[in-house]
């Protein structure tokens, strides 16, 4: 059977939950991945995807490295295009997130 979810380890998101951030980020578990989306202008570098670094991800996966995405409290995307991509290619239908409650720049269809 395959996989519909693999969790990012505890390690890897309760650095987020620290006190001293003050809530600005919210890990979010089991996100489907149809909710999330894509606005490159919020991006921190509006590169494209780079579909050699999505095939080495697939192809050598480490749970160990399996951060979660950054998304803003609407589910745009903020950082983690390639970790998206890699996760649609193997299919998966639902991702950790952590939600960036930071100020960021309206999107078009916010405005």
């Amino acid at each position: 059977m395959k996989k519909t979810y693999i969790p990012s380890p505890e390690y890897l998101t309760s650095m987020y939950a620290k006190p001293e951030f003050k809530g600005r980020w919210v890990v979010m578990s089991k996100i489907p991945i149809d909710k999330i989306k894509v606005d490159k202008t919020l991006f921190s570098h509006q590169n494209e995807v780079n579909w050699a670094d999505v095939k080495s991800i697939t192809e050598n996966f480490e749970i160990g490295a399996w951060f979660p995405i950054m998304v803003n409290p609407n589910l745009f995307l903020l950082d983690g295009q390639h970790r998206l991509a890699a996760a649609k290619k193997m299919k998966l239908k639902y991702l950790d997130v952590v939600v960036d409650n930071g100020e960021q720049p309206a999107t078009q269809k916010d405005r």
